[in-house]
């Protein structure tokens, strides 16, 4: 899991990310499991990986499994790359603003847990980072950053 150790010390231990209430990291929770469902298929690494940042998030992991459940369940059953698109959008939308980049960096970190990312995957991160209002040049700043962290890139 070096990937989440090295997206703790960078991106989770972020103090306005530390500081959010319930309601707000729902919209994250979100974010990580449609990054999760983004290529229809799941592994054991991404459910680790999911698992994992959840629990480093700031709330109790215990009294979010029924939400976390929900998300899933919804991030499931979207069908089709439009679909997932626009809820990727909607999601992007709820973040707060002071969290925007850790929220893309989480998501980015999911869509690479498996050590590669699937066409289905970029077209929903880049969806995400529109919805953030991020131009392209930020979007693949942080997502260079994600690669280089787990040897992905040569940055």
């Amino acid at each position: 899991m070096t990937l989440i150790r090295r997206l703790e010390r960078r991106w989770l231990k972020d103090e306005a990310l530390q500081r959010l209430e319930a309601d707000q990291i729902k919209p994250i929770i979100d974010s990580l499991t449609l990054a999760m469902f983004a290529d229809s298929e799941t592994d054991a690494t991404e459910e680790g990986a999911l698992a994992s940042v959840l629990m480093s998030l700031p709330s109790n992991f215990g009294e979010m499994i029924d939400y976390i459940d929900a998300s899933r369940a919804r991030a499931e059953a979207l069908d089709g790359a439009e679909a997932m698109q626009a809820e990727a959008r909607e999601i992007a939308a709820k973040i707060p603003e002071e969290i925007r980049e850790q929220a893309f960096a989480m998501m980015a970190a999911m869509t690479i847990a498996d050590r590669e990312l699937k066409l289905s995957e970029a077209v929903v991160l880049l969806a995400f980072s529109e919805g953030l209002g991020f131009d392209e040049d930020k979007a693949l700043a942080i997502y260079d950053e994600i690669l280089a962290s787990v040897g992905l890139s040569e940055a």
